[in-house]
């Protein structure tokens, strides 16, 4: 998953945190793996790592951080992570169609148990207008919304901030 060298020799293996078969028939599963105090995912799909990443920024910079995995339109979309506590629900939001789906404890026996990270996967149909990831907080009330970059976003010039 990730390369680590002789000075990370206490990091964590990887661990599985959840598989299973999406709308599309593809085997799927996400690992996780600390190295050097990082938090890092893997998106593995038809045992091939399609995605990986460290960082995230959970919570020096965001509640919520995030990565997606195949492009929209060739086969399932996942959109994975990492998140405080505070957040129990993810929602993807696109017009007509948000995907919902609970936030799990991060347990895999590390240090990052202690920290009460919380980890989701959100499998969607190939689509291309998730508008923004919300993270909701037990009750259901907005912790974070992250708007996210759509087609339509990209076709038109930037505004400048006296237009916003």
């Amino acid at each position: 998953m990730v390369d680590r060298s002789d000075d990370d020799i206490d990091a964590a293996r990887a661990v599985v945190l959840k598989a299973g078969d999406s709308p599309s028939g593809d085997a799927w599963r996400l690992e996780f793996q600390e190295v050097g105090g990082e938090q890092c995912l893997a998106l593995i799909v038809n045992d091939a790592e399609v995605e990986a990443g460290c960082g995230f920024g959970v919570p020096e910079i965001t509640e919520i951080g995030f990565g997606g995995g195949l492009k929209p339109g060739r086969g399932s979309y996942y959109i994975y992570g990492i998140t405080t506590a505070r957040i129990a629900m993810i929602v993807a939001e696109s017009p007509g169609a948000d995907s919902e789906v609970q936030t799990e404890a991060l347990s895999y026996g590390g240090r990052m148990d202690r920290l009460g990270r919380r980890f989701f996967t959100v499998i969607r149909d190939p689509v291309e207008n998730v508008t923004a990831l919300v993270g909701l907080d037990a009750n259901r009330q907005v912790v974070q919304r992250i708007k996210l970059i759509t087609p339509d976003m990209v076709s038109r010039p930037l505004e400048s901030p006296d237009e916003r």
